[in-house]
């Protein structure tokens, strides 16, 4: 039995990547502090494609 380690490797960076993702803009401000902007993490059927939309 053959483990690929660069495609497990891939994905656990892929879920790093989507964990950080919802860490660091649970809502981001402008400076001048008027417009708040929260992204929404959209995932895609494939999981491989992740989708940031914002809404203020």
């Amino acid at each position: 039995m053959f483990i690929n380690l660069k495609y497990c490797f891939k994905l656990l960076l892929k879920r790093i990547q989507i964990t950080v993702v919802e860490l660091a803009f649970p809502s981001i401000t402008l400076s001048n502090g008027t417009v708040g902007i929260r992204p929404r993490v959209i995932f895609a059927n494939d999981k491989s494609k992740i989708l940031v939309s914002g809404e203020n």
